[in-house]
């Protein structure tokens, strides 16, 4: 609840992301000092159904699941030292495909 009030108080301005730009910034000082990085991205998928009122999540496979799904940027050493997460995307589903042959 916290955080929503957080982002929704303008403090950044309209973009959100202005948050994360010290810790990109950081994340990129710290791989400097390695030959070579890796940028690991996984699916991860958080199920919101018990929310119904929530904006901003949508269906999953049926229509009161409600579903985001979130695909952050792990960013590692060779040697496996995470030097962070550099970014992520987040969508959901706008609506429910009736179809497998509707795409």
């Amino acid at each position: 609840m916290e955080t929503d009030r957080y982002y929704s108080s303008n403090y950044y301005g309209t973009q959100p992301n202005k948050i994360m730009v010290p810790h990109k910034e950081n994340i990129i000082e710290r791989a400097q000092q390695f030959k070579r990085v890796l940028v690991l991205q996984d699916t991860i998928e958080l199920n919101y159904s018990g929310l119904n009122e929530k904006q901003g999540v949508g269906p999953k496979k049926y229509k009161d699941e409600r579903n985001l799904f979130l695909h952050p940027q792990l960013v590692i050493s060779e040697s496996g030292v995470c030097l962070g997460v550099y970014d992520d995307y987040q969508w959901f589903r706008d609506e429910l495909k009736t179809n497998k042959n509707t795409r």
